[in-house]
């Protein structure tokens, strides 16, 4: 654990009101540098609790949070792909997904970005985990990237 997450972890211990956000965007940071050293499974594990911690902040504020949530399955589905869990990986962004749809439905040109990265990991998840991607799910929002971006998407 490099220092700055250490110090957040001791922060939230004891006001976790107040810290709980910079720890778990410091675990979901740290995740994304440990998987560029190839400590793997290190890096799933911040991954998980990265989550979990968004998971909690969602709870009490689901408008704040959503899109800070939809980050971290991003990466979290990135670290179960790494260690070829593409199934779980597909269902990560799927969450992801529901997760941010409200405010990408309502402001396509401000999430339009981190959905199409959801899109376009969850697809590729998908096939590679051998399942076919939910077009319900897609259908919808891919819809909506093609009007905001001019159609530079992909369609499933």
């Amino acid at each position: 654990m490099d220092w700055t997450t250490f110090v957040r972890t001791a922060l939230a211990r004891h006001n976790p009101d107040a810290f709980q956000l910079d720890l778990a965007g410091s675990l979901n940071n740290l995740a994304i540098r440990l998987s560029a050293l190839g400590r793997r499974a290190e890096a799933l594990a911040l991954a998980q609790e990265a989550v979990e911690l968004y998971r909690a902040l969602v709870r009490h504020n689901p408008d704040a949070f959503q899109p800070d949530l939809a980050r971290s399955l991003l990466t979290l589905s990135e670290m179960l792909s790494n260690t070829e869990r593409y199934g779980e990986a597909a269902a990560a962004l799927v969450d992801g997904i529901y997760s941010l749809q409200p405010q990408f439905c309502q402001l396509p040109e401000v999430f339009g970005l981190l959905m199409g990265a959801l899109v376009g990991d969850y697809l590729k998840a998908s096939r590679t985990a051998g399942a076919e991607p939910d077009l319900a799910l897609l259908a919808p929002i891919v819809e909506i990237l093609q009007r905001s971006v001019g159609g530079e998407r992909e369609s499933p």
